[in-house]
């Protein structure tokens, strides 16, 4: 079992479809000082916790929608800010094919579409100001399966682990550090020695109390809520410090 940490995880940022003002939410951001990194900068912490990067955090975007090509990355390469998408990679489909939509269990009347590959690799060759790839690359499962749901079928969650970091590595050329995001934010200790077996450098949920480095959590802004971001952000710096200090 892996140990549990009480201590507070790196800030992570949680989007799907891009909020209305996600350029103020952007304009937040770097107003209350952060610096928005790939979780492969902070990998170390995650494995062993210290002390915060102070005035990181990370931006992650599920299910690889078209709607981060066409509105997040043009905010993103202005902002200068980096960014981690998480991708179901059996959701993805080739250009000259139809484009798939998130309609997936609990979502059926969405029509959302998702990226095709050859935009998930512009995105990969788009390059940041500090010369840094501008965009990092999760494991969202091949199905955008709750893993829950297959819990007790061990090919069936091999399949969707280790699939989905294949197809990241072969069609995508992603190099380790890779890490898995939990479909619906279903994050439990009981898959975390397959994650590891599969070499993951760590896995994101929704929200805990508690976790470790295969249960990162995050924070879904508000969309209409700028001053709570605020607060959120400004709470988290609060907490680094004291964490920093003690």
């Amino acid at each position: 079992m892996m140990e549990m940490f009480e201590e507070p995880a790196l800030p992570i940022l949680l989007y799907h479809k891009c909020p209305s003002n996600l350029e103020r939410q952007f304009e937040i951001i770097r107003e209350c000082g952060y610096n928005p990194v790939h979780l492969a900068e902070v990998k170390d912490y995650f494995e062993k916790p210290s002390k915060l990067p102070q005035r990181r955090l990370v931006l992650s975007f599920d299910d690889a929608l078209q709607d981060f090509f066409d509105n997040a990355v043009p905010l993103l390469k202005r902002f200068s800010f980096l960014a981690t998408v998480c991708v179901p990679t059996g959701c993805v489909s080739e250009h000259h094919l139809r484009r798939k939509i998130d309609n997936w269990e609990n979502n059926e009347s969405s029509t959302n579409p998702i990226m095709t590959w050859d935009e998930l690799k512009e995105l990969k060759q788009l390059i940041a100001v500090n010369g840094k790839s501008l965009i990092e690359f999760a494991s969202h499962s091949v199905r955008h399966t709750n893993l829950n749901n297959v819990e007790f079928d061990k090919k069936a969650l091999q399949y969707e682990i280790e699939g989905s970091q294949l197809a990241l590595k072969s069609l995508l050329e992603i190099e380790d550090p890779i890490f898995f995001c939990f479909p619906y934010g279903a994050g439990e200790g009981k898959f975390t020695r397959l994650l590891m077996d599969a070499g993951y450098a760590g896995a994101l949920m929704v929200t805990g109390v508690k976790w470790s480095q295969y249960r990162i959590p995050r924070h879904a802004p508000e969309d209409n809520d700028e001053n709570k971001l605020r607060l959120w952000l400004n709470k988290q710096k609060d907490i680094a410090q004291r964490f920093n200090a003690g």
